[in-house]
């Protein structure tokens, strides 16, 4: 059950687009949002504790906008409070998930520059591979996959009563989603097998199908058209084929930086720690 949304914010349109996406789903499921700013000092300058202190107050300003303009747009905001920490993106946001209790992180994909590698990029990247929660990269044009499609994509080593799937389930319930179960299959010696639809997903809209492909992403994307989707559910795991697409560019080109689609990235384990 989803409790408590993390949800990153370097005040730019995009990534408060993610703010707001999280604000409407923490509505629907009563749970609470922490709308969370990081920020960094520069290690060249003479003054520091002088320029952290400006960089902070100007980060509180920031966030008062942020939060007025929230308000204004009837939001939720009981649900809300805000952070400022100083951190790098990445290492702050887990730590700051493991500490306060995180169920979910909700993030935008582009940031203050409008560029996908500036704010999502390599931060990002490593905040979806340390986290510990799951981490739901928040689509530009449609933030929330109302009665839109899902696709699940697994291999053939996937155990899925391993994986915490609560996160993917509540989405597609909440927002009356069918889930498109989809095995990429590189290897054409053996026949794949169907996807086995885990009894917790009892009572949603689903399917199961499997593509023979070594083109993992391009198969993915060619199933989303076909089936009208907007979001993507991957499994990140130390051990599998997604293991090396998060660690390559290739992810962040063709797939994370797409901006019409959702992508939630689930762990094959899932705790909290102190």
């Amino acid at each position: 059950m989803i409790q408590h949304i993390i949800a990153p914010t370097d005040f730019s349109e995009n990534a408060n687009k993610a703010v707001r996406a999280a604000i409407n789903f923490a509505e629907d499921l009563d749970a609470s949002v922490t709308i969370l700013h990081t920020y960094t000092v520069p290690s060249s300058t003479g003054m520091l504790m002088s320029i952290e202190h400006m960089i902070y107050e100007e980060a509180q300003k920031e966030m008062t906008k942020l939060v007025n303009r929230l308000t204004n747009e009837n939001l939720n905001m009981r649900l809300v409070k805000t952070d400022i920490i100083r951190d790098q993106v990445d290492i702050g946001v887990c730590h700051y998930s493991r500490r306060h209790n995180g169920d979910l992180i909700m993030m935008g994909n582009k940031g203050q520059s409008n560029v996908a590698s500036v704010f999502f990029g390599s931060n990002a990247r490593n905040l979806v591979q340390a986290a510990k929660v799951p981490v739901w990269i928040v689509s530009e044009v449609n933030p929330l996959p109302e009665k839109k499609g899902i696709i699940f994509a697994v291999d053939h080593h996937e155990q899925l009563d391993r994986v915490r799937t609560f996160p993917l389930i509540e989405i597609a319930r909440n927002y009356q989603s069918p889930i498109h179960f989809l095995k990429v299959d590189t290897d054409d010696s053996v026949k794949a097998d169907l996807v086995e639809v885990p009894l917790s997903f009892k009572g949603l809209e689903t399917t199961s199908t499997v593509v023979e492909s070594e083109h993992i992403i391009q198969s993915i994307e060619q199933f989303a058209e076909e089936k009208d989707v907007d979001m993507i559910c991957l499994i990140y795991k130390k051990r599998n084929w997604w293991k090396s697409l998060f660690t390559d560019s290739i992810i962040d080109e063709n797939l994370f930086n797409k901006p019409h689609f959702n992508v939630l990235v689930l762990k094959e384990k899932f705790k909290r720690e102190s």
